[in-house]
């Protein structure tokens, strides 16, 4: 993905839902974090779609100090996009 700043506006601005399809690696996936956070910190409505190959991750893998861990390394950093370990 090259223009997360679109995607996220989008999120933030244009959609009153947000479909999510949870896949066992959704989550891990910055995008898609970066997704469901912005669609949180807006006020607007996530709705998962569970897959068979969705694991909820357990507490201690999405804690604070261990989430940037869990979701898998990229070319970008979400920080930079306004999302931080406290908002994920």
């Amino acid at each position: 993905l090259a223009n997360l700043d679109g995607l996220f506006d989008i999120v933030k601005s244009k959609i009153q839902y947000l479909i999510v399809f949870m896949t066992s690696d959704t989550l891990k996936r910055p995008w898609c974090a970066g997704e469901v956070t912005v669609a949180h910190l807006t006020h607007r409505r996530a709705i998962p779609v569970y897959t068979p190959s969705f694991e909820r991750p357990a507490n201690d893998e999405i804690s604070a100090k261990n989430i940037l861990r869990y979701i898998a390394k990229a070319d970008f950093d979400l920080s930079d996009y306004g999302i931080g370990e406290e908002t994920l």
